[in-house]
């Protein structure tokens, strides 16, 4: 049995990976202070689904300098560091609450992983990339120029980690999701918001063109599975690496709501605004390293996953 520090146990990704953990025979020591959980309900709702004598769960602020502290007693082989505050657009509004609970936060986990030397697997995002020119984007592209306050945190937290894993040969790991959607989501994300107002027989509104909006869709299960296999896979003979965690599929915005109004057999009126500055036009996901090095391999294409999240989320949004 392994022992995993795991943050962000209330969020959309953490408790989804947390369960899958839990059912690979692993204790999971689990970290949430809910201040960016997006609701108090999603977050009952998804802890409820967790259900293991192995499973302990701490209500702390990993922003806060000192809260190792309240880990004295607990002992883990490694930590899997998945809080954060994400979004691009209201990221501009107040970049303070970014930088905290990204940044210092990050700097926090590293500095534990250091005083308690153990490997530490974190997640970033696509949105470091920003808007360029590639087909899709590979690791080792330029990723200087993020295009929003959150790319910009999760690339520093990158360069953060890098130092430390050169400097005191810790072993540091970090993964770019890429538009993850799934059952439990983010209620701030176009899938969501989309499939809540075409059950409403209410406009949706779309930012720009919906054919020239392109994104590489991934399913949280793929995300969970491919986050496990690399911690599995052990990389002994690598410090540190960035890798791409996405479907590597990219289909279009246009194709994702097509995707709902057939999961809900409604047409859904659209209300056009003007693309919002920070938004990028693509991303698209080389999953090479992760397939060579982890055996990554998404499995759920967009339809297949906009399906299940909707007859999911009919009966959750009564």
């Amino acid at each position: 049995m392994k022992k995993f520090l795991v943050t962000g146990a209330a969020g959309f990704i953490g408790h989804h990976f947390i369960k899958k953990l839990l059912d690979n025979g692993n204790y999971v020591i689990g970290i949430d202070n809910y201040g960016l959980s997006e609701t108090k309900k999603l977050s009952k709702i998804r802890l409820s689904t967790i259900k293991s004598k192995n499973f302990s769960l701490l209500n702390l602020d990993i922003n806060e300098k000192n809260f190792e502290k309240n880990l004295k007693t607990y002992e883990f082989d490694c930590v899997v560091h998945l809080a954060a505050k994400a979004g691009i657009r209201t990221s501009f509004r107040d970049p303070l609450v970014y930088i905290n609970n990204n940044i210092i936060s990050h700097q926090n986990i590293l500095d534990l992983c250091k005083a308690r030397k153990v490997p530490l697997y974190f997640a970033s995002s696509s949105s470091v990339y920003g808007n360029h020119a590639n087909n899709s984007s590979n690791e080792a592209d330029l990723s200087d120029h993020p295009t929003s306050i959150y790319g910009v945190t999760k690339k520093t937290t990158e360069m953060l980690s890098q130092v430390y894993s050169d400097k005191y040969n810790l072993k540091v790991y970090g993964f770019r999701f890429f538009t993850v959607y799934g059952i439990l989501g983010r209620p701030d994300m176009a899938y969501w918001i989309f499939a809540k107002k075409i059950l409403q027989n209410k406009p949706i509104k779309v930012f720009g063109n919906p054919n020239l909006i392109i994104r590489d869709f991934t399913h949280v299960s793929d995300i969970t599975s491919g986050l496990l296999s690399a911690i599995e896979s052990n990389r002994s003979n690598e410090l540190f690496k960035i890798y791409n965690l996405g479907r590597g599929k990219p289909e279009t915005l246009a194709d994702l709501i097509n995707y709902i109004s057939e999961a809900y057999g409604k047409k859904p009126s659209i209300d056009f605004k003007s693309s919002f500055y920070g938004d990028v036009r693509k991303t698209s996901a080389c999953i090479i390293s992760a397939k060579s090095d982890f055996g990554y391999n998404p499995k759920i294409n967009l339809q297949e996953g906009i399906y299940e999240f909707c007859n999911w989320f009919k009966n959750f949004n009564k």
